[in-house]
């Protein structure tokens, strides 16, 4: 089909180009182990010499709440497990769980989900990157950046974390040079 072709054109691209070229290759919508293996599998057969790093996303409640096992499947994989060496992201989002369930239930899956995937993370040994893709709204995980990452579950941050920043809060977090380093701070305090 027109978008299988869309995908190995992508790929083959990705193949063609310097490897920091490109940072993690994000699965929106995931909710599976064979998410992140087909991945795997394109870049394989797409001889990419250095390989993407392969980032679930969870999104919808459903998804959220099968996170957990789903990554615990991978990592119980050895191959999946050596190839990471030891390191993984998955990205939650914000904005579709609002939208699916309500911001109430969505925040407390969203907070449930991290604490869950830290907990398989620790007992396969694996260090566990969240990625957070909030939006600028409070309807999409926005919201004070001291205030949200002081409410991170425990034992999920450990030394690494990553966010978006959404283009409606680029101007106002980033707009002059004085805004930058209270940004930067916000984020390393």
């Amino acid at each position: 089909t027109e978008e299988v072709a869309e995908v190995l054109d992508t790929f083959h691209v990705i193949s063609e180009l310097p490897p920091d070229s490109f940072g993690a290759y994000i699965i929106s919508m995931a909710t599976a182990p064979s998410d992140v293996l087909a991945v795997e599998l394109l870049q394989r057969e797409c001889c990419i010499k250095n390989p993407l790093r392969v980032v679930p996303l969870f999104e919808k409640l459903a998804d959220l709440e099968a996170a957990p096992a789903a990554m615990a499947r991978l990592f119980s994989i050895d191959w999946y497990k050596n190839k990471i060496n030891g390191r993984q992201e998955v990205m939650i989002g914000y904005s579709d769980s609002g939208k699916d369930c309500g911001r109430l239930s969505a925040a407390w899956q969203l907070y449930k989900a991290q604490e869950d995937l830290a907990k398989v993370a620790r007992q396969f040994g694996v260090k566990l990157t969240m990625f957070h893709g909030r939006g600028g709204t409070v309807g999409r995980g926005g919201g004070p950046t001291h205030l949200t990452l002081l409410s991170q579950p425990p034992n999920t941050i450990n030394g690494s974390l990553r966010v978006t920043v959404q283009g409606e809060v680029i101007e106002q977090s980033f707009g002059e040079e004085h805004l930058c380093f209270r940004t930067l701070k916000k984020y390393t305090a």
